[in-house]
């Protein structure tokens, strides 16, 4: 036993203090974003996310970024250097996210070519995602991420600025979900069926915000819907 902690610390360090990996034998990863209004890290959106895809096959990864109060793009950037480690060694990653990471997740495969060109990821996987800064606003996202700033709201609104090379992407959010209303799925969507992007939205009636693997509710079928997305769309 301790011959296998010993390894697993070393495979712990090769990735860095702000990513905990959880080893699969497929050459897909995960690195998981949980949410928090980027002002936390929720631990219920982490580890055990990633324990659901390393029980898939896929070698997972939670993402340990800044959140307030660094303010955009201090996020984005974690997540980009996370990318680069992990591509080096995966043919494909899948970045998914929830409420605020899943903002964090889309933003960064919105604006990746700003920062580091050609290295963004695959396919996406969204809960309950945060999308817009402008309409129906998660008022504690915007002031972490843009501290007011009207320039960075507009930017960070990603439904205005969709593009057709955004990664394949699947969503899901629940009716009932007061903290992040319904209509951010439906921004989403709307701007990714107008750019043609392959995606697939869910929608679950009950659940309140912040379900996570949702264990209880008819949302949990998110993760099985999830992993049949990424298959469709080449990530195995």
């Amino acid at each position: 036993m301790k011959s296998q902690e010993r390894k697993l610390e070393g495979l712990q360090s090769q990735w860095g203090p702000d990513l905990d990996f959880y080893p699969a034998g497929g050459g897909t990863a995960v690195i998981v974003c949980p949410g928090g209004a980027y002002a936390m890290l929720a631990p219920h959106e982490g580890e055990p996310v990633a324990r659901f895809f390393q029980s898939e096959g896929y070698p997972a990864f939670v993402l340990h970024y800044r959140v307030a109060p660094w303010h955009y793009p201090a996020p984005q950037m974690d997540l980009m250097r996370a990318l680069c480690r992990v591509k080096k060694d995966y043919d494909k990653v899948v970045v998914a996210g929830f409420s605020a990471g899943a903002h964090l997740a889309a933003s960064t495969a919105l604006y990746h070519e700003e920062w580091t060109p050609g290295i963004g990821p695959d396919a996406l996987v969204l809960g309950y995602p945060v999308v817009s800064f402008v309409e129906h606003a998660h008022v504690r996202c915007v002031a972490n991420l843009t501290a007011g700033d009207p320039v960075l709201m507009e930017k960070l609104s990603l439904e205005r600025h969709m593009t057709a090379d955004f990664p394949p992407t699947y969503f899901w959010h629940t009716r009932e979900d007061a903290s992040v209303p319904v209509e951010h799925a439906f921004m989403l969507d709307g701007a990714l069926e107008r750019c043609g992007v392959f995606h697939r939205m869910d929608l679950y009636d009950a659940g309140r915000h912040g379900l996570g693997l949702a264990r209880g509710y008819e949302a949990a079928a998110w993760s099985r819907e999830a992993v049949k997305f990424l298959r469709d769309c080449g990530c195995v």
